[in-house]
């Protein structure tokens, strides 16, 4: 492992409490075959969420386009209402045009439709009536990439699904 994902990697662990979910998105990125830099930047999506912040991260001496892809996915900041949240993250991710930081979005929410049965009861609601939908509309133009095609599949998948009751 190089070292510039080794330390992506020491960071997710030490500030992202479910840092899992970035190593998945790590991983699906680099199974569609992303760049590194892309594919670190998906390790670090939630990094600044949790406290770091893009200084944090160009004083650890991370290269400008990784620090460029977290800023633009990340959700801060945490005072907001979760929806306003991810609100202002997809105007961010619109306003930027970059394929990669979508590209990093739809892997995000590939890895959570795939983690979905296990979430309680109204964030798995929330995810696959409201957010995965939301943000679909707007990744249109992606669906017919390699990546576009497997979120899409997944997202049929799971909103085909009954919902159950807890």
């Amino acid at each position: 492992m190089n070292s510039l994902l080794q330390r992506a990697c020491d960071i997710a662990r030490a500030c992202v409490p479910e840092y899992q979910h970035c190593y998945n998105v790590h991983d699906i990125l680099d199974e569609f075959q992303f760049d590194e830099e892309v594919c670190i930047a998906g390790l670090l999506h939630e990094v600044i969420d949790y406290g770091m912040t893009g200084s944090g991260l160009r004083m650890l001496q991370f290269p400008p386009r990784i620090i460029t892809l977290v800023e633009i996915i990340s959700l801060e900041p945490q005072n907001e209402m979760p929806k306003d949240r991810s609100r202002r993250q997809l105007i961010r991710l619109r306003e930027s045009s970059d394929p990669d930081a979508w590209a990093i979005k739809m892997a995000d929410l590939l890895d959570q439709l795939r983690s979905s049965p296990r979430l309680p009861f109204e964030a798995r609601k929330y995810l696959t009536k409201e957010a995965a939908p939301w943000v679909a509309y707007s990744l249109r133009g992606f669906q017919e990439t390699p990546l576009g095609t497997a979120f899409f599949k997944e997202m049929r998948d799971r909103l085909s699904e009954r919902i159950p009751l807890p």
